[in-house]
Parts: structure tokens; sequence; C-alpha cells
């Protein structure tokens, strides 16, 4: 069943609802969505670029690399510590190159 039963209906000016759209678009909710957020308050961002999604994949790979070696630490009783190194250097490049791109003054 249906939890939103209310439908609202009103009037804007064409300079209205084009910059509606334009703030709609840049956040990659629906109209509805971007709405019902402005009512319950939230802060609303513009949605990510594809870099922050590369970034975020990358940082899905070092973290599961990384579980993998406590796995394998767990059953074995010993860390692989060349493969930690590794792992453990790839994060600390990638969160390096993440602040230059993102925090550094240029």
């Amino acid at each position: 069943m249906r939890t939103r039963t209310v439908d609202i209906h009103f009037r804007m000016t064409p300079s209205e609802a084009k910059r509606l759209d334009a703030n709609v678009k840049k956040t990659g909710l629906n109209r509805s969505e971007y709405l019902r957020a402005i009512v319950e308050g939230k802060q609303i961002h513009e949605k990510p670029d594809k870099a922050f999604y590369e970034c975020m994949d990358q940082l899905r790979g070092i973290g599961v690399n990384l579980n993998q070696i406590a796995a394998k630490a767990n059953v074995l009783g010993f860390v692989d510590q060349p493969q930690y190194e590794k792992e453990a250097s790839r994060l600390r490049q990638f969160m390096m190159a993440v602040k230059d791109k993102y925090l550094d003054i240029k």
C-alpha cells in the first residue's frame, strides 16, 4: 500500500521551474525526492563527479585486500608482512593523491 497519499499541486513561473529543474538535475534526484528532502530539512548536495566514484572503487579494493590479509593472518597465526606492507603503502599513496587533488591549494 502506498504511504504517500497526499497529492500537492502548485504553480510556478517558467523561470522558477527552470531554476528548480536545474537544481534537481545537479543532485541526481527526481523532483519529488528533491522537494521531500527540502521539506524534511535535509542538506542537499550535488551529485559527486565520476572521480569520486573512482576513488571509492580504489578505496574499496584496498579494503578488500586488507581484509583478506587479516583473514589469512587469523587462519595461519601470522601476518604476510610483504603483502601487508604493499597494501599499506598503496593506501598511503591513495590518501596522499586524494589530499593533493581535493585539499591542497594550488
